[in-house]
């Protein structure tokens, strides 16, 4: 994962002493990474760096499972932006008569 892409409070997979374990981010560690919770002893783990979160996790029928992610919505053409052009007039962005930016 990318350091952008973590969040304080959330469960994440980690591997931690050889085993794959579902843990807790605190806070922001004063040296830099984060603090964790090792959700299944309860212990303190030193994140530093986000490479070490596999993917986000939930407690889900008694047991920790990786987290559903909405499924991605396809663009179709009806949701894109087509470029608008009035009787041959310019563009209010770039001045010119035929662009792409659609303004």
């Amino acid at each position: 994962m990318k350091k952008s892409q973590i969040t304080l409070g959330a469960t994440y997979a980690m591997l931690v002493s050889g085993a794959i374990v579902p843990v807790r981010i605190v806070g922001l560690h004063r040296l830099g990474g984060w603090i964790g919770e090792n959700r299944i002893t309860e212990r303190e783990v030193r994140v530093r760096s986000a490479q070490r979160c596999r993917y986000e996790m939930e407690w889900h029928d008694g047991q920790w499972r990786r987290k559903q992610i909405p499924a991605h919505t396809p663009v179709v053409a009806s949701m894109r932006r087509e470029p608008e052009f009035l009787n041959g007039e310019e563009c209010t962005r770039c001045q010119r008569v035929r662009c792409a930016c659609g303004v």
